[in-house]
């Protein structure tokens, strides 16, 4: 017997439902086993290390597949791409390869995300641009992160180009959305709660934000892990110890080192952390930098 209309909706949103909670309870139950592993001798090791990410893979593939029509068939492959990569490669790969090939992921998916957006007004294709612009961003991310465990010689590498990329993104942000926004009211004709303003000053907060993480991010990446340089071999003494704790990256174990040209801090993993003490020897590689910002890293991260 056939379905009605009205039991074919009431199916499609019952697995809608089913998607999104299954990728909720399982990305919640990885990022809960993330937050307690360094406490917990299993989660650290290496089969522990898989079982969390295989929770943040296998919740993407409920949330990409999960569905009675599939997408279209190279943003799945893309989709499947970024979960490997975002989930397991670090577990495969040095971390300067892994950064280099989360850096890469992003810009291919910068491009593709730009040519969907310039193809908008076609319904079906509009529909992809988050399968595409959201992983290509939460790719950057990992670069950000791997950023905290370098000690540059400068202060703040790269804060130039980036608060110049930055700020032009707010500008055109700010007119771009308020004259779109006004657009939309004046053809609605009704009076919204929020001046268009206000809005148009936080999608260029947003702008300004996104702008800053894309350049600094993608600068520091492609200076410290594309530089395939030898690198200096540096003995230091330990001056200080700090774990950092930020929103935008997980909990940072840092050591703070006199080098040559001053005082220095590098992420180290916790075991690491835990042994070294004030005023004990730590082994450090200095690199020249591929844009010329030098800086230290601590070797375990290079194999």
């Amino acid at each position: 017997m056939k379905k009605t209309e009205t039991e074919t909706r009431d199916e499609k949103k019952w697995i809608t439902l089913t998607r999104y909670v299954a990728f909720g309870v399982l990305f919640l139950v990885g990022l809960v086993l993330y937050a307690v592993f360094p406490h917990n001798a299993y989660l650290s090791s290496v089969p522990g290390q898989w079982l969390i990410r295989s929770f943040f893979f296998v919740s993407i593939l409920v949330l990409l597949l999960f569905r009675q029509k599939q997408l279209f068939f190279p943003i799945v492959l893309y989709a499947l791409s970024f979960a490997f990569v975002i989930s397991y490669l670090i577990l495969l790969v040095p971390m300067k390869i892994y950064c280099m090939a989360c850096l890469l992921f992003a810009v291919v998916g910068g491009i593709a995300g730009v040519l969907v957006f310039l193809l908008r007004k076609k319904e079906k294709v509009q529909s992809y641009f988050s399968w595409i612009e959201f992983p290509a961003f939460i790719s950057l991310l990992p670069c950000c992160s791997f950023a905290w465990k370098l000690g540059f010689v400068s202060t703040m590498p790269f804060w130039i180009p980036s608060v110049v990329v930055a700020v032009l993104a707010l500008v055109v942000t700010i007119i771009y959305s308020y004259r779109k926004i006004q657009k939309k009211v004046e053809e609605e004709k009704q009076k919204k709660k929020m001046p268009v303003w206000v809005r148009s000053v936080g999608w260029g907060t947003c702008g300004f934000i996104l702008a800053w993480i894309i350049v600094w991010g993608g600068l520091v990446t492609v200076n410290a892990c594309f530089d395939f340089s030898d690198g200096e071999p540096v003995t230091c003494l330990v001056t200080g110890k700090d774990i950092v704790d930020t929103t935008r990256s997980p909990r940072v174990y840092q050591l703070e080192f006199e080098a040559k040209e001053g005082f220095c801090e590098i992420g180290v993993p916790k075991e690491t952390y835990d042994h070294l003490e004030i005023g004990d020897s730590i082994e450090v590689v200095y690199f020249e930098g591929l844009l010329g910002e030098g800086y230290y890293i601590y070797p375990e991260y290079l194999v």
